[in-house]
């Protein structure tokens, strides 16, 4: 069942909030937040995505595409941009003021794209476009993540996003820690790239499965499930007796199942509980979320997904190179 979008912002001083609406079955699930582009503002409805330092939306047809010929203050440029991963899209670049919430946060003189050609489904009647949250190294074709123009531009109280999640909504705050949805910051980690919101996990236990090795981990707000290869996967499926699904590319649970993973993450045991492990399905039955990848990978690789970000809030710190987690409240 979709979950009407609904789209609150409010800002005090230079702290911003964004709401966040949940659309989608378990397997599809997305967090859109509204953002508005141009003078006068059209509206769009995004995907929230920490794997990602593009931001986009449809340009091209459809029943909601931004019209560069009727904003005033729009400015285009030369260049295209490409992106595989959330989606895999193409198209021109241009230049605009970017409003991120009704009422939030306005950062001129953003450059975004303009998507054209669509080889995926993510852009459908749900979603106009991606909110890339990346470190700007990701961004392709010349495109500004908004938050870093924002921070760049100083609009910001510090140059860090809280992401909260919760099973139907969540709420992003820019320029500072939610400390009204998020409980006290447990510990941050430092990031292992320069390019994502990524970091080490040094033991996985699950059920019977335990594993010591170095993980390297990243947060993406864009996936519904945990992900890693596909070995670890089918080992932790099996200590719960959850089955493999091939017509779904699921792992089957019994809903009564109080499957859990634990995360040593620094000096620190973080558990994502069975409440966001075991997600029900539209048919009445129950799959564990997780799956494995789906590309060749070398080594111990996680994707840490929306199951995790309703468990603990994450604070992703551009400043401090870092990512700080606490409890969601």
């Amino acid at each position: 069942m979709i979950v009407l979008f609904a789209i609150l912002a409010t800002a005090l001083a230079d702290v911003h909030h964004m709401q966040l609406t949940r659309v989608g079955n378990y397997d599809g699930v997305k967090y859109l937040a509204d953002v508005s582009i141009g003078t006068p503002a059209q509206n769009f409805k995004v995907v929230l995505s920490t794997v990602s330092a593009n931001f986009y939306v449809n340009s091209a047809y459809g029943k909601n595409f931004f019209n560069s010929t009727a904003s005033e203050t729009y400015e285009k440029l030369d260049g295209k941009f490409v992106e595989k991963w959330p989606a895999d899209v193409e198209g021109i670049v241009g230049k605009d003021t970017v409003r991120l919430g009704a009422d939030g946060l306005v950062i001129p003189g953003t450059i975004f794209g303009q998507a054209a050609k669509f080889r995926s489904t993510l852009l459908n009647y749900d979603v106009d476009g991606v909110l890339g949250l990346g470190f700007p190294a990701l961004a392709d074709g010349g495109i500004t993540p908004p938050v870093t123009r924002a921070i760049d531009l100083h609009l910001l109280d510090e140059p860090l996003f809280t992401v909260h999640m919760k099973a139907t909504n969540g709420l992003v705050t820019f320029g500072a820690v939610d400390t009204a949805h998020c409980g006290q910051i447990l510990a941050y980690e430092p990031l292992t790239s320069k390019t994502h919101w990524q970091f080490t996990i040094t033991s996985v236990r699950s059920g019977k499965y335990h594993s010591t090795a170095k993980w390297a981990a990243r947060s993406d707000t864009t996936n519904p499930f945990i992900e890693i290869p596909a070995p670890e996967a089918a080992a932790i499926a099996d200590a719960h007796g959850a089955k493999f699904d091939n017509g779904r590319g699921h792992y089957v649970i019994d809903c009564q199942a109080e499957a859990s993973m634990e995360l040593m993450i620094g000096q620190r045991k973080y558990t994502i509980e069975a409440k966001n492990f075991v997600v029900s399905a539209p048919d009445g039955r129950c799959v564990l979320a997780l799956k494995p990848l789906n590309t060749m990978t070398f080594g111990y690789v996680m994707s840490l997904g929306v199951p995790f970000h309703r468990q603990f809030c994450t604070v992703h710190d551009f400043g401090h190179e870092r990512i700080g987690l606490a409890d969601s409240l």
